[in-house]
This record gives C-alpha cells, structure tokens and sequence, in this order.
C-alpha cells in the first residue's frame, strides 16, 4: 500500500527490503512535491510503526547542468545527504548518468582475479 501514499506523481520502485523515490525536476514546485511524496513515506512508517533508517537513505540529483538546482530534501526532520555518485543493486553511477565509476570499479575486480 505505500504507492498510495505518494500523491504528487513521483515515481516509487519497490523492491524486497527497498525503495527508491525519483522525480523529474524541471521547477521548484516540483523539488517541493518531492519534499512532500518524502513527508508522506514518514507517514506510511507511522502508520506502519516502522521507520527509514536515514543514514542509509541518500540523495543523487541527475543533471547535465553545470549548476544544477540542488534541494535539501529532508526524512523524517534530518536532511538527507547528497551524492555525486552511488552503488545500487551492483550498478554505480554519478550525478551525470556516466558508466566511468562502473566499468572502473569492474575492471579493478577484473585485474585482482587476474
């Protein structure tokens, strides 16, 4: 049921023990309906009696801008960190969707099996 709490057209994707919130951001209505789809899993949780563990939670704002916008999302009243680039599911990437870190990180595990 927590896809029925977003209510502002973010995108949610569920896995077994994780979830990931996105959102194109092209204005700031919609960083602010972002901060509000992120409100609104802190109510989920209420209601579930869980919480985010927040350290885990991290923020990657995608952009080819060299200035992007940056927002300071917040769960749960503590400020999510922001990232230039992440390892999820076994795939890395930055702030600029570039496989460099990727195939980097591959081919050092290619050459230690070597």
């Amino acid at each position: 049921d927590l896809p029925g709490y977003i209510k502002n057209k973010s995108k949610i994707a569920l896995f077994a023990d994780d979830s990931k919130l996105y959102k194109t951001i092209s204005k700031l209505s919609d960083s602010e309906a972002l901060q509000e789809d992120l409100s609104c899993l802190c109510d989920w949780c209420k209601d579930w009696n869980m919480d985010f563990n927040t350290s885990k939670c991290k923020a990657l704002n995608i952009s080819k801008k060299k200035s992007p916008t940056v927002w300071n999302y917040q769960l749960n009243n503590e400020s999510l960190v922001t990232v230039k680039e992440i390892t999820d599911l076994g795939i890395s990437i930055n702030d600029k969707l570039l496989w460099s870190l990727h195939i980097a990180q591959i081919s050092k595990r290619a050459n230690r099996t070597l």
